[in-house]
């Protein structure tokens, strides 16, 4: 790409084909320097040298800069993402696609045309529609934000106009998740056997994801720990979530020994799935039915691993500790969303909190008894 050089008004400018603010070819220019600083032309003909090799050199984009944020999503980016991530990540993403964005007015904008104020636009439309929690427009925001990084590495815009959008203020609040107790675990595998059991266990006792619970074979169950190096969702294997979620995870004696009847139970199998069954489906069929009909509430696998954070932290563990059982990447994740304070916790922490300020009130007033520190 070459450039013309001329003088307009107290200027040196130079004029390219490049692409406008609308994604359509045009004839652009540039100012490279005052005349009063480059009275000759020879002079200047170094500074048009090295702009134009920067526009040379500046990576093209793959895609048109006039393609639109549905071309993009549906043409590149989700394609993008079933080749780079989980397939429940995938499967996540169209379907906040499909419900939120697809029909929206965002859709049809260009990408270099997108605004924070048309991020903004999109969550109210859809607050005023839908009346989703804040949890749901988190995650919509978050995916959305992944887009437009992804039209960033490919060099259609300059900055993410997600970032700085705010959530609507009105978006219902989260519900409150569950963790089960030691007790509640306890009678669950006091009533459960076979398939069912080994499952709560594996759950409620080394904390893994269903996914990953659906993925394990008889090979990862060594002396003492369980590998963890694949997960499985609606038949599709992958590896774990995350780098971090890719490792061995102890095995307690009660666990080792539901493991090694269950084992019994599939003639002691020492390869192949540990369970040949769809684990979705054994939990609604058949956990469920055995766990309500114990007096419990059957609040999902998920629950059990929620249960052994709250569980191990309630016993002395630190979180970073119950962050490399539950193989987080950030222990922040496994403190705000996995450790639950229950009421007697709290109420303890209370009383020791109290003492300690009774204690320090107690000394400021024999101080002040004494004459200390006074005036």
């Amino acid at each position: 790409m070459k450039g013309s050089l001329y003088r307009h008004g107290k200027y040196w400018c130079v004029r390219y084909r490049g692409v406008n603010e609308k994604g359509e070819p045009a004839s652009l220019f540039h100012k490279l320097a005052l005349l009063s600083e480059y009275p000759r032309k020879s002079e200047v003909k170094s500074l048009l040298e090295d702009f134009m090799q920067t526009m040379n050199d500046a990576p093209r984009s793959r895609l048109s800069h006039a393609i639109s944020v549905a071309d993009l999503v549906e043409q590149h980016y989700l394609p993008y993402v079933k080749l780079h991530k989980s397939a429940s990540t995938a499967h996540g993403y169209e379907g906040l696609w499909n419900r939120y964005g697809k029909e929206s007015a965002l859709a049809a904008l260009k990408v270099i045309q997108v605004r924070t104020v048309d991020i903004r636009q999109l969550l109210l439309s859809v607050q005023s529609e839908r009346q989703l929690a804040k949890r749901t427009f988190q995650h919509l925001k978050s995916f959305l934000s992944a887009i437009f990084t992804y039209a960033l590495n490919e060099g259609l815009i300059k900055s993410n106009p997600v970032h700085g959008t705010m959530l609507p203020e009105d978006a219902k609040a989260p519900r409150e998740t569950y963790a089960y107790s030691l007790a509640e675990i306890q009678q669950m595998l006091n009533i459960l056997i076979g398939a069912p059991k080994a499952f709560v266990a594996i759950a409620a006792l080394a904390g893994l994801r269903l996914s990953e619970i659906q993925g394990l074979r008889w090979e990862d169950i060594r002396k003492g720990e369980i590998l963890v190096s694949r997960s499985v969702w609606r038949g599709i294997a992958d590896e774990p979530k995350t780098n971090a979620s890719k490792a061995a995870v102890p095995i307690i004696p009660t666990l080792h020994t539901i493991l090694e009847d269950y084992r019994a139970e599939c003639r002691g199998a020492q390869a192949g799935p540990l369970f040949d069954m769809e684990l979705e489906k054994l939990a609604q069929r058949t956990v469920k039915p055995i766990v309500e009909g114990a007096g419990l509430a059957w609040r999902g696998a998920h629950a059990l691993r929620r249960g052994i954070a709250t569980n191990l932290y309630s016993l002395g563990a630190s979180d970073k500790i119950v962050q490399r059982i539950l193989r987080h990447s950030k222990a922040t994740v496994t403190r705000e969303h996995y450790i639950k304070a229950v009421p007697d916790d709290v109420k303890n922490a209370m009383l020791q909190f109290e003492a300690k300020i009774s204690s320090g009130t107690q000394t400021v007033h024999n101080l002040k008894r004494s004459g200390v520190g006074s005036a």
